[in-house]
């Protein structure tokens, strides 16, 4: 019961506030039309679940791992990430080897590889190797790498291959998040 309370109180609170200013900023033709029908359905939603067909969701799964593999592919092979993962061997070489004395190590040994889902190797490739400029900074004060950047970063190059690895990039983070969110979440629905 006090929840309801609170949520009524809530709700009126916000009425009388906005109200005036909804109808001032002619907003109200689009209460009464869309969102005030849409709460029923809303409401059905919240009370009874969202319904899922399981084989859609598995054939939906399949489409989104082929184009996950497909932008993966696309990223491996860019001649920038191969350029990326020779200098990341080469830096592990000479650290390993300068930081031991008897085991001497060459490019052969070294088993680097480009994690694109790594914010810290993207700042390399991006903002070190391929001299892209820095758009945003995240909360720690790192050169930001999400999807809303690297689409931005679209706008700062005319390179064709940079182009084409920040197209895969984009893919890449917007189905690997479906993927590793809402499929395993509506598989186990």
């Amino acid at each position: 019961l006090r929840y309801n309370v609170v949520d009524t109180l809530s709700t009126n609170y916000v009425y009388e506030k906005w109200y005036n200013k909804m109808v001032e900023d002619d907003q109200l033709d689009i209460y009464l039309n869309i969102f005030k029908p849409a709460i029923v359905d809303i409401i059905q939603m919240q009370l009874t679940g969202m319904p899922l067909s399981m084989v859609r969701t598995l054939e939906v799964e399949k489409i989104l791992q082929a184009d996950l593999d497909k932008a993966l592919d696309t990223i491996n092979n860019s001649r920038l990430v191969e350029e990326f993962i020779y200098s990341a061997n080469e830096a592990w070489v000479l650290n390993y080897n300068n930081t031991r004395k008897v085991k001497r190590v060459t490019l052969a040994d070294a088993k680097e590889v480009f994690n694109p889902a790594s914010p810290l190797q993207l700042q390399k490739l991006l903002f070190e190797q391929i001299g892209l400029p820095v758009l945003d900074l995240t909360d720690s004060k790192q050169p930001a790498t999400g999807g809303k950047v690297l689409k931005d970063l679209m706008n700062h190059t005319k390179n064709p291959d940079v182009v084409a690895l920040l197209d895969a990039l984009i893919d890449y983070k917007a189905v690997d998040k479906i993927l590793g969110t809402f499929i395993p979440a509506f598989k186990n629905a």
